[in-house]
């Protein structure tokens, strides 16, 4: 099996970790504005403060802060969260459900079985996150990069005549290309599913997911770590290590 050459299943069993982690590290970002509640006092004024410090902004920002506060911010951020990850991911696993329903009908036929594309496991790692499952998304991941490879039905002979002709320089690359037996067009369509599938999971999981409560986490610790010990401090600082 190739993913198992390529470690991909093996590696499948330390993501079951990961996914534990990101339940305790949604679980920990959810509970931090009721944690900046009960620091509201010693918070939301020193951080006014710094935001007047800003070049851009200094004079609309800290009037916004102040009636929204330190954990009204965090509290939307969260919401954002919320919305971005869980219900437009949702969304989109109804959403790529439809579209394997048509591609399947498109495909099926009589006589050959229907082949499953790159786009439909990019679909399904897609789901496969949303759902914080990590482990299936590295192998939906690897299943969508191994669909790259399908070759037409292509003379070899012609292939092999190609290469000989590109080694002695009577044809160019783009000529020996089509003379090959690799589906290019199925290659760069998979290319391209692959670049948005990729911008998504960092969009989605990584700035709003990570980026931004990590920033508001940070700045927690840097306004109130001589205020506040203990329970407040470690509760912050044990989301900020499982993010």
């Amino acid at each position: 099996c190739i993913l198992r050459q390529f470690g991909v299943l093996r590696h499948r069993a330390s993501l079951i970790l990961l996914s534990m982690l990101e339940s305790v590290d949604l679980f920990t970002d959810f509970m931090f504005p009721f944690v900046a509640l009960a620091c509201d006092d010693v918070l939301t004024d020193p951080w006014i403060v710094t935001w007047r410090q800003v070049p851009v902004g200094k004079h609309v920002i800290p009037h916004v802060l102040h009636y929204l506060r330190f954990w009204g911010c965090a509290a939307c951020i969260c919401a954002v969260n919320w919305v971005v990850t869980g219900v437009v991911g949702m969304q989109g696993m109804r959403r790529h459900e439809k579209i394997r329903e048509r591609w399947f009908n498109e495909q099926s036929s009589d006589d050959v079985e229907p082949r499953l594309s790159g786009q439909v496991y990019f679909g399904w790692a897609r789901s496969a996150s949303t759902a914080m499952l990590p482990s299936v998304v590295a192998f939906c991941e690897a299943m969508a990069d191994q669909r790259k490879w399908v070759f037409e039905g292509k003379d070899a002979k012609t292939a092999t005549q190609g290469r000989e002709k590109l080694v002695f320089g009577t044809i160019d690359q783009s000529t020996f290309d089509e003379m090959g037996l690799q589906n290019l067009a199925e290659q760069q369509r998979l290319q391209t599913a692959a670049e948005k599938h990729y911008i998504k999971m960092l969009v989605a999981k990584v700035f709003f997911g990570n980026v931004i409560s990590l920033w508001l986490q940070s700045s927690f610790l840097a306004l109130t770590f001589h205020e506040y010990g203990g329970q407040a401090r470690g509760q912050v600082i044990f989301s900020m290590l499982v993010s």
